[in-house]
């Protein structure tokens, strides 16, 4: 079984002509097929021309109820058709309806000669997205969940990126010294192309998650996802743990892991959570 090919299409790929969208008004783009779709919708109104993908933050709904129609009866606002939740159309917050605080997931593009295209810099804020469903997945995600890394799992992660069993699997086997590791820490916290999320239970630190943003040799995006289990907390099922949560929480995101050849651990654990091998982009490929 090979890994789902990402839907989205490549920077540049032209949407329509800015004419073909009403002023104020919104079109709806959808690629791929039902179970591994990609699908966005453009807004316009005035001057303002904005993309998002066409999923509400609450249910993961599509927005459109009419073709691609996401504007309210007023043209002020973007509507959900599912459950009424409101969006400012110039940065795609909620403000009002049952994901109040949350925001859509924006898709960048630019208007060139009148097209309508998919900008360069597709890259997607992950942060406020991840954040809105963390809360939504806290109620029924039992006493695991994830959160954000912070100045205050300096001690805990250098411990876990000491371990000589964890450093034997890494790119970079040399074990940091501390203060080595806290300018990585500090660094990766302000990183727009990196995320650090701890998995805990109870309070207790299990392990960690990084998202490091990356395009591939075809020019798919995507997020490298790197794991480090705590020793102690080694064969409690922590590893799948993290790679489940992410897909649950990310469903539409295409995620790549390099696991050395040698780590067949690593590699079974990948492949029980859905990663497939792509011989042409040297990773292990998420599924889903």
């Amino acid at each position: 079984m090979s890994a789902k090919s990402d839907p989205r299409p490549l920077a540049g790929t032209k949407l329509c002509r800015l004419d073909d969208i009403p002023n104020p008004g919104s079109r709806a783009f959808a690629w791929g097929e039902f179970g591994n779709e990609f699908r966005m919708f453009v807004v316009r109104k005035g001057d303002l021309l904005r993309a998002y993908v066409n999923e509400c933050p609450h249910a993961r709904h599509p927005l459109d109820w009419n073709q691609g129609k996401v504007f309210d009866a007023d043209g002020e606002l973007l509507v959900c058709a599912s459950h009424g939740a409101r969006f400012r159309p110039a940065d795609g917050h909620c403000v009002f309806g049952p994901c109040l605080g949350g925001a859509l997931t924006p898709v960048e593009i630019a208007c060139s000669n009148g097209d309508v295209v998919l900008d360069k810099a597709r890259k997607m804020d992950l942060r406020p997205r991840l954040a809105q469903r963390m809360i939504e997945d806290s109620a029924s995600a039992g006493s695991r969940r994830l959160r954000f890394a912070t100045e205050s799992d300096l001690a805990v992660t250098f411990a876990w990126q000491s371990d000589p069993e964890t450093r034997r699997h890494m790119r970079n086997p040399a074990v940091p010294t501390q203060s080595e590791h806290a300018a990585w820490l500090a660094k990766t916290l302000v990183d727009p192309d990196r995320l650090l999320l701890i998995a805990e239970e109870n309070g207790i630190p299990l392990g960690s998650i990084r998202l490091d943003h990356r395009l591939t040799a075809n020019g798919r995006e995507g997020y490298e996802i790197s794991i480090v289990v705590a020793p102690e907390h080694r064969r409690k099922h922590v590893g799948s743990f993290m790679l489940k949560s992410m897909r649950v929480l990310a469903p539409e995101l295409v995620f790549y892991a390099h696991v050395e050849p040698e780590n067949e651990a690593s590699r079974r654990l990948f492949a029980a959570c859905g990663y497939r091998w792509d011989g042409a982009l040297g990773y292990l490929v998420s599924a889903g």
